[in-house]
């Protein structure tokens, strides 16, 4: 299948899960990055409002918030991306798909932690991953471009996915930046 075959396909799986699966496997997802050594010592997190069906990511923001984390979401501005902090909805509006972005606002954009030891973990959304981590999105490759503009190590990148969006391998592009980790309802992986 090219990527195009499994963007369909993801979407449909993501579709046909009813409410208490979804429920079942966002609770699952949500105990297993909550809990883990990577989110507790991380004191940033960027994250991206969920929207349709995707894993839900609204639980993670409310308790990234809660414990006091700085989270940024991410905003499209024409072929880019950037992301903005964010404390709560009210600071939020529907882009032109109607997933909400943060306002742009200059005073709260990402520019560069100047603490190299700040773990900033970036939770992506994506449709299929594969074991060594590379990453299918949605096709307009915003989190590339935007991750190829800090240093490699910059982010540790955490994926979200349900297992059914797991592959044991994907065909990348020399431009797609793998995630290093995924996260899903029965595992924890780490990407060697």
């Amino acid at each position: 299948m090219n990527k195009d075959d499994i963007r369909k396909s993801i979407l449909k799986e993501r579709s046909l899960l009813s409410e208490s699966q979804r429920r079942e496997f966002n609770q699952a997802i949500y105990q297993r990055l909550i809990n883990s050594d990577l989110y507790q010592k991380s004191k940033i997190i960027f994250a991206f409002a969920s929207f349709g069906s995707e894993v839900d990511t609204w639980t993670i923001l409310d308790h990234s918030i809660n414990e006091g984390k700085r989270v940024y979401l991410p905003r499209v501005e024409g072929k880019i991306m950037n992301f903005y902090e964010f404390k709560d909805i009210q600071s939020l509006e529907p882009s032109k798909f109607g997933i909400l972005e943060p306002r742009m606002e200059e005073a709260n954009r990402y520019l560069v932690e100047t603490d190299p030891n700040q773990i900033k973990v970036m939770i992506m959304p994506g449709l299929a991953f594969d074991t060594k981590g590379n990453r299918i999105g949605y096709g307009a490759g915003y989190y590339d471009k935007y991750l190829n503009s800090f240093p490699k190590d910059h982010f540790i990148k955490a994926a979200i996915a349900y297992d059914f969006q797991i592959f044991d391998h994907l065909v990348s592009d020399p431009y797609d930046i793998p995630v290093d980790i995924i996260i899903t309802p029965s595992k924890y992986l780490p990407i060697k």
